[in-house]
């Protein structure tokens, strides 16, 4: 969604003045981001070229999104570093991921605006513990998680360890302030952006 949003706001600029501006629009945003998740002061130009790009280009996007809009939530598969940034790096957004499963009720890992990292989904939430296997497979336990498939043991059988713990089938990492990366997909199912579900061996169309 955030991806067909960008688009469209990309091509309604066109390849003018109002294009190179969105361009250069889109940098500065997701610098200006960058340097907030880094913690380093903005410059008096850069917070010039802030006011000027955020009252033209940003203005835009806000009013595509709604006009009392504050904060923009992304779950699913991992989301394009940079065009998180750019979103974020606009007034009056913050954009937060976070990850969660249907077996898992809601999101079991979220960033929230006190604590946000792009480009992870942020820390377990409450009553929610995660870990990882030896291979790297996020494994997730708590109060969210369901208690098996209905009506199939060998499946439920399947997705939890001998411990209880759920198999997320997604590769993660963790890092030392404890904010969850996804790196990779370990079952043989791809979500493309549009929402299709694609098995392996299976041709997109």
């Amino acid at each position: 969604m955030y991806e067909k949003i960008y688009n469209v706001a990309s091509q309604k600029a066109g390849s003018g003045f109002k294009g190179r501006l969105f361009i250069k629009a889109r940098a500065h945003f997701e610098q200006w981001s960058q340097d907030e998740q880094n913690g380093i002061d903005h410059t008096v130009k850069q917070k010039i070229q802030h006011h000027f790009y955020d009252c033209t280009v940003g203005a835009i996007i806000r009013d595509a999104l709604g006009s009392n809009i504050n904060g923009l939530a992304c779950g699913g598969s991992p989301m394009d570093m940079n065009l998180a940034h750019f979103f974020n790096g606009i007034d009056g957004i913050s954009f937060v991921q976070g990850y969660g499963m249907t077996e898992t009720v809601a999101p079991c890992c979220v960033n929230f605006q006190e604590a946000n990292r792009i480009g992870t989904i942020g820390k377990p939430g409450p009553g929610t513990k995660i870990r990882l296997r030896d291979d790297g497979e996020l494994e997730v336990n708590g109060l969210g998680v369901f208690v098996g498939y209905l009506n199939d043991s060998e499946k439920t059988e399947e997705t939890f360890t001998d411990d209880g713990w759920l198999r997320s089938g997604d590769f993660a990492s963790i890092d030392d302030d404890g904010f969850v990366s996804i790196t990779g997909c370990k079952k043989n199912l791809l979500i493309t952006a549009g929402g299709k579900m694609l098995y392996q061996n299976q041709q997109k169309k």
